[in-house]
């Protein structure tokens, strides 16, 4: 099983906690077949929200139009079972991938990122857009 990092928002300051999701081993499999590794997942109570953030480097080659689709495979695969155990108060996801590794928060202008955002209903993950 993999442990996912965890940060949970407390009056503002995010704090750290780590949860393990079971039949996630290693690099989740997406159908564009971009290698990806989860950098960490961000909790924010107030919002009800959860940011999965991985990092791809070949994320540049691929594009968006490359890897639009791992997104609600991500969702569906990665977010879903996540919540099931055990996190029921998310109601929306963020799924984030990073040409590297990046801050929350930071601007990092050389780093190619893309993002897409899901609420949770009935197991089903329903794009939001960004």
């Amino acid at each position: 099983m993999t442990r996912l990092a965890a940060f949970v928002a407390i009056g503002g300051v995010l704090c750290g906690a780590a949860t393990t999701v079971t039949g996630q081993e290693g690099a989740p499999a997406v159908p564009s077949g971009i290698v990806l590794s989860l950098q960490d997942v961000l909790i924010e109570e107030d919002a009800h929200l959860a940011r999965f953030r991985y990092v791809a480097p070949d994320l540049e080659s691929f594009g968006f139009a490359g890897v639009e689709n791992d997104f609600p495979d991500l969702c569906a695969k990665q977010a879903v079972p996540w919540v099931r155990e055990g996190h029921d108060a998310i109601r929306r996801v963020v799924i984030s991938m990073a040409s590297a590794p990046v801050e929350f928060g930071v601007a990092s202008p050389d780093v190619t990122q893309f993002f897409e955002m899901f609420r949770i209903e009935d197991s089903a993950c329903i794009w939001e857009g960004l």
